[in-house]
C-alpha cells in the first residue's frame, strides 16, 4: 500500500475486478472476451502506476471481488445500488478525514497527475468540479470538504452509463446552487471505435 506525505487530499479510484465476460462488454462484442480483459487490465495498471509516487493518498474501491485487482494501494468494496450511491458513499466514508477527495475510474487512459493536481486545485475555489468525458458522463469527480449531505442530491436521479449523465448531474448541482469547476473533455475506452482511435495514438 501506498501512502503519502499529505493525508489532505485523497484520490478514489472506481474498478471492477478484471474477470473474463465481466468487463468492457462492449469492446467484448467486437474483439472477444479475452481481448477486452486485456484491455481492461492494461488500463486498470496504467491508472494505478501513474499515482505511485504522488503527495496524496490513493484507495481502490473495487466492486465484484478484489482477487484481480492489484495490491498496490488500500482496497475498499463499493457499496451502494447504483454507481451515485457507490461514489456518495466513498465520499461519506472519507469525508472526515480528507479536505479534497476525487473519484476517477479507469475507462480513460488520459487521465494522469496533471490533471488530478489541476482538480485538486480547482477545489480550493469550487466546490465541486468534474472531468466531461465525450459520451456525455464524467470521467472525474471531486469535492471539497463541507457538509456532504448538500451534495446528495448531485449522484441522485442520474441515468448511468448514458449520455444523460453529466447534463443531469450539472442540473442536480444546480438546483443546489453549485456551479462545478469543468475540465477538458476527453474520452473513455468504451467502443471499438474509441480503442481504434486511442491505438492510433499510442
Amino acid at each position: 500500500m501506498v501512502t503519502s506525505q499529505i493525508s489532505e487530499h485523497l484520490l478514489i479510484i472506481f474498478t471492477k475486478n478484471p474477470k473474463l465476460g465481466k468487463v468492457k462488454s462492449r469492446l467484448a462484442k467486437d474483439l472477444g472476451n479475452q481481448k477486452a480483459l486485456k484491455i481492461y487490465q492494461y488500463l486498470l495498471n496504467n491508472i494505478q502506476n501513474k499515482f505511485i509516487k504522488s503527495k496524496f493518498d490513493v484507495m481502490i474501491y473495487y466492486s465484484g471481488g478484489s482477487d484481480n485487482i492489484p495490491k498496490k494501494y488500500k482496497l475498499n468494496p463499493q457499496k451502494g445500488k447504483d454507481l451515485g450511491q457507490k461514489m456518495y458513499n466513498a465520499f461519506k466514508k472519507n469525508s472526515k478525514k480528507y479536505k479534497k477527495i476525487i473519484i476517477i475510474g479507469t475507462d480513460c487512459p488520459f487521465i494522469g497527475k496533471r490533471i488530478v493536481n489541476k482538480a485538486f486545485r480547482a477545489l480550493n475555489r469550487n466546490q465541486v468540479v468534474l472531468g466531461p468525458s465525450e459520451d456525455g458522463g464524467y470521467y472525474l469527480i471531486g469535492l471539497s470538504r463541507g457538509n456532504l449531505r448538500q451534495y446528495r442530491r448531485g449522484f441522485q436521479k442520474i441515468s448511468w452509463s448514458t449520455s444523460k449523465v453529466l447534463p443531469q448531474t450539472l442540473k442536480q448541482f444546480k438546483f443546489l446552487g453549485i456551479k462545478p469547476f469543468l475540465l477538458e473533455k476527453l474520452y473513455d475506452i468504451d467502443t471499438i471505435k474509441e480503442y481504434k482511435r486511442w491505438k492510433r495514438k499510442r
